[in-house]
């Protein structure tokens, strides 16, 4: 039984505008080097307790023990952080070893994460993605390589951003709650770094959670950042959970999808992956329309060539000189649009249309740039966007009134604006696009 996916994020996905933030579930069952699964954090905690009992500071680790499944592991973490006997190099050299991955784990649905999306951002420490996918070892960035986060200023360039640290580096771990204060209070040009970076996800990407407890510290940090961030702005992010409904100061920014166990988080991802497969076949055969559209414009070009050399009147001349410099620009447009620079092929396509208005193919190019564009973008900009696209395709179907293409577009883009709406202004929405 497939599972239902909210239109939001299966647009994010068909335009490659999807993040994924991973948490500490999705490395629950993997093996560290001695054979032990990670876990949550109650066992990271249990670990460290056990670890310091070892090491003989039973005064610290034994009390502490008792509270362990009564209260929330950032509390013991407190604790034990806080307590004067605590040898805090000591511990950070165990976390460092006890993240060590084993070398028989299964990394199948982490390379399935990175296919669905190149931009990758996690709280857990260890290396299961740079295991998985090599792409992934040297295009990571975390406290202390913050630098590497200009890559993600580039469009398509792989990025695991490991927000929490990593177990390579065990000064970049945030592990007590003194290193999330410094991470998410703090004015430190690193924090600003991360902050930035993580404030332009969100704005501007759609973000899927996995793995991530809606009770974890962690990701309560995050929350309460994107709650500051968003305010009022309109952007919807996805977590998948086997809860049904979100506490309600979670509402306004974060949609579930629900499933009936952790077992069924790989069923979710195969359907995205599979909505991603069939959007890039779509744009393949998009790609092949405009390839189409370059040799059409070709032949005419050259007919216009011929039709000047036989041409005597200079108003006539004029026409086809106009004609010609239209359909340049117009084929520059596609040209632009073949490669994805919808801003450069929308100014190409404008000033076709400025030569000759009537120009249904040129309004219909120009209204599927303006839906990339807006398709990318968020609150009132995309819906800017999404309203001049829909005015080009209006245009396009009044100078061919059977320009079924162009209809069917309209319809698309108006699908991909309904998406990000809710309510009676999206099944309104829904119900023009039926109308195309």
């Amino acid at each position: 039984m497939s599972i239902s996916i909210p239109p939001g994020l299966k647009k994010a996905v068909e335009t490659g505008n999807l993040v994924l933030f991973v948490g500490a579930g999705l490395s629950y069952n993997l093996k560290n080097s001695s054979g032990a699964k990670l876990g949550g954090w109650n066992d990271l905690v249990t670990a460290i307790l056990d670890h310091l009992i070892e090491l003989g500071h039973d005064d610290v680790a034994e009390p502490l023990k008792q509270l362990v499944g009564k209260y929330d592991p950032i509390t013991i973490l407190d604790l034990i952080e806080s307590h004067k006997q605590s040898p805090l190099d000591d511990i950070s050299d165990f976390v460092k070893s006890f993240f060590k991955l084993h070398e028989d784990n299964n990394y199948d649905l982490h390379r399935d994460l990175y296919g669905l999306s190149r931009i990758i951002v996690t709280t857990n420490y260890d290396c299961a993605f740079e295991t998985a996918v090599d792409e992934l070892r040297d295009n990571k960035a975390y406290k202390g390589k913050n630098h590497e986060l200009a890559r993600y200023r580039k469009d398509d360039a792989p990025m695991l951003f490991k927000l929490h640290g990593c177990v390579e580096d065990a000064d970049s771990m945030v592990l007590f709650p003194s290193g999330y204060r410094e991470l998410y209070d703090n004015d430190s040009i690193d924090a600003e770094h991360v902050l930035w970076v993580l404030g332009n996800i969100i704005y501007n990407k759609t973000i899927l959670f996995l793995g991530t407890g809606l009770g974890d510290y962690q990701i309560n940090n995050i929350f309460k950042r994107i709650g500051r961030l968003l305010g009022k702005h309109n952007q919807k992010h996805f977590i998948i959970t086997t809860q049904n409904r979100l506490d309600s100061t979670l509402e306004n920014f974060l949609s579930p999808i629900t499933i009936s166990s952790y077992d069924r988080v790989s069923q979710v991802i195969g359907q995205l992956l599979d909505i991603k497969r069939s959007a890039e076949n779509e744009k393949n055969a998009q790609d092949q329309i405009y390839r189409r559209q370059l040799e059409e414009l070709g032949e005419k070009t050259k007919s216009l060539e011929e039709q000047l050399k036989r041409e005597q009147s200079e108003s006539n001349m004029l026409k086809i000189l106009l004609n010609r410099e239209a359909i340049n620009r117009f084929a520059m447009g596609v040209k632009h649009s073949l490669v994805e620079e919808y801003l450069e092929a929308s100014g190409e396509y404008k000033a076709a249309t400025e030569i000759k208005s009537n120009f249904h193919q040129a309004y219909n190019n120009w209204g599927n740039a303006l839906e990339s564009l807006a398709s990318k973008k968020s609150g009132e900009e995309s819906e800017d966007l999404y309203v001049q696209a829909f005015e080009k395709y209006g245009l396009a179907t009044k100078y061919k009134s059977d320009y079924h293409q162009a209809y069917n577009n309209w319809g698309n883009a108006l699908e991909s604006l309904a998406s990000k709406k809710s309510g009676e202004e999206s099944e309104d929405l829904y119900a023009q696009a039926f109308e195309k």
